[in-house]
């Protein structure tokens, strides 16, 4: 459950994945990498 709320908070904060058809774990990976991110303006 704590995967799609990360992923949902990184949508509403202007993730965009790197491809459509990621499986789950690499969305995941991907959106907490955006997250933590503190060189995003």
């Amino acid at each position: 459950m704590a995967m799609t709320q990360i992923i949902e908070a990184a949508y509403m904060a202007g993730f965009e994945p790197s491809s459509d058809n990621l499986p789950a774990e690499e969305l995941y990976n991907e959106a907490l990498a955006y997250l933590t991110d503190l060189t995003i303006h």
